[in-house]
């Protein structure tokens, strides 16, 4: 299985699904690379996978999207682009550990792009755990 992690990456395939911690939040229509679409937020520990490869003669949302079957999207943001709004979506008790989840699917194209990955939060706490401490002094023995 191929992770995909980093922001800005993503996976598009002719059936997608996945799951998020909060529920999908409609962000409107848009068009990429001349195809309408509807877009959604994930938020919250999203994890996305391709259930149906794309056909060779469709043209792809975003042309650097990965779209092997064994592709997975792992991150805390998500933008979800699908060229039709239904989808289904329901609650699931324990799929994120402990947490209940909202699970999800689309059932055409669709394309799910990395808007915040999880090392982005881990440097960003970083950073400001290093900012709170101030510079370090020198000791000498």
């Amino acid at each position: 299985m191929s992770e995909v992690v980093k922001q800005e990456e993503s996976i598009e395939g002719s059936k997608v699904g996945g799951h998020s911690r909060k529920p999908l939040a409609f962000h409107g229509p848009a068009v990429l690379n001349d195809i309408a679409c509807f877009q959604y937020i994930a938020r919250f520990d999203v994890q996305s996978s391709i259930l149906e490869t794309l056909s060779k003669v469709v043209t792809k949302m975003r042309s650097s999207a990965r779209v092997e079957l064994d592709d997975e999207v792992i991150c805390a943001r998500a933008l979800v682009s699908s060229v039709k709004a239904k989808y289904a979506s329901h609650l699931e008790a324990h799929v994120s550990g402990k947490h209940p989840a909202t699970v999800w699917s689309f059932p055409c194209q669709t394309n799910v792009f990395i808007l915040l990955s999880h090392q982005e939060i881990l440097d960003g706490i970083a950073k400001r755990v290093l900012g709170q401490s101030g510079p370090r002094k020198a000791v000498s023995i």
